[in-house]
């Protein structure tokens, strides 16, 4: 997550797994997005690919935004527990 922002294979692979599985972030996150807040040169932002409907600069500002609904359109499940249920 830490080359999300500097790495675009490590951003694609994100994006895919967010966009495939309806998650986002990584592990023991809830909401799963609020990993992305500390995660370096995102300035406050999630990844678009955590928005619910997706739309190129939808996570921007996310964490900085005093709008509560902001973070509401935001997938919470964090991804290893959708790839756990799909595993199962």
């Amino acid at each position: 997550m830490g080359r999300y922002s500097s790495d675009d294979s490590v951003r694609r692979t994100w994006d895919a797994l967010h966009e495939n599985y309806h998650c986002c972030g990584g592990t023991h996150e809830h909401p799963g997005f609020n990993v992305w807040r500390s995660v370096p040169g995102l300035n406050g932002s999630a990844p678009d690919s955590c928005c619910l409907t997706y739309r190129e600069g939808c996570g921007r500002n996310v964490f900085n935004d005093a709008n509560p609904n902001t973070l509401h359109n935001r997938y919470s499940h964090y991804c290893e527990l959708n790839l756990e249920l799909v595993i199962d």
